[in-house]
This record gives structure tokens, sequence and C-alpha cells, in this order.
């Protein structure tokens, strides 16, 4: 039982790491991404970028739900 918390607690702190890392890189991207806005630049590129940062920050979070609910079900 010692072991199981032990794993859930090192795995939940990295999956809060991955997360709080995915959204300073989003909130950073948003404020390029308005500053890129307001010069009138071509914002395809950031477009993408942007819609794959909210893509990778759900997967993170659906995997880290995932991963909680394999670990309550043992």
């Amino acid at each position: 039982m010692g072991n199981k918390i032990g794993l859930m607690l090192i795995d939940n702190n990295y999956m809060n790491f991955l997360l709080i890392v995915q959204l300073v890189g989003f909130f950073l991207l948003l404020v390029v991404f308005y500053i890129e806005t307001k010069l009138n630049k071509n914002l395809e590129v950031l477009t993408y970028l942007l819609s794959a940062m909210i893509i990778s920050i759900f997967i993170i979070l659906f995997g880290s739900l995932v991963y909680r609910f394999m670990l309550s079900i043992r």
C-alpha cells in the first residue's frame, strides 16, 4: 500500500508539473499572439501553434485523469 501511495505522489506531481509548464507556454503564446495581432502580421502559423498547445493541454489533463482512475481501481 505504501509503495502505491509513493508512486501516486511522484506521478501526480509529474503530471502537475507538465500541466503547469503547458499552461505557462500557453499564456506566453497568447501574449505573442496578441502582440502579432497589434502588428497585423501573418497569423496562420501562430494559430496552428495555439491550437496545438490547447490540444496538448487537454491530452495531459486526460492522461492524468486516466492514470488516477487506473490507480483507484487497483
